[in-house]
């Protein structure tokens, strides 16, 4: 693996650990992992698998709608993964995910993480078949001239 994208993958460790909202999105999936480990005593720590949106201030806006029991958060940050899904578990990026869950307390969050895992790799999936089977998309030869 090269320097750079080693360094890449340790960032988002770095950010998984120590930011309380991350925005993971995956384009080849479309997809966004967040993960959300403010809590209360009525709210606990969530993990959602949702949409991608167009910009950073739509994925801040979107918890009004994710979690309207908690504020929106006052820092958020957003990584692209530009890579497959898979990725997260040789990067050492899944694993991490792991451990910030049971860091706040919430061994529970173990099936959460595995949930949102393979719900990211059957979105990926789907994708590339779709692109394969050219869903929604006009062969070049098939275009009206124009």
């Amino acid at each position: 693996m090269d320097s750079a994208r080693e360094s890449f993958h340790l960032d988002v460790i770095e950010a998984i650990a120590t930011h309380d909202v991350v925005s993971l999105f995956f384009p080849y999936a479309m997809r966004s992992w967040i993960i959300d480990m403010r809590h209360t005593l009525l709210s606990p720590p969530m993990l959602i698998v949702d949409g991608i949106v167009g910009s950073p201030d739509a994925r801040l806006q979107s918890f009004r709608r994710l979690r309207p029991e908690m504020p929106n958060p006052a820092e958020l940050t957003v990584v692209p993964w530009i890579g497959h899904v898979r990725q997260l578990e040789r990067t050492g990026v899944l694993a991490a995910i792991y451990v910030r869950c049971r860091e706040v307390g919430q061994s529970a969050l173990d099936g959460e993480v595995a949930r949102c895992y393979e719900e990211l790799i059957k979105a990926e999936i789907n994708v590339k078949r779709q692109i394969i089977l050219g869903v929604g998309m006009q062969p070049l030869w098939r275009r009206p001239q124009g």
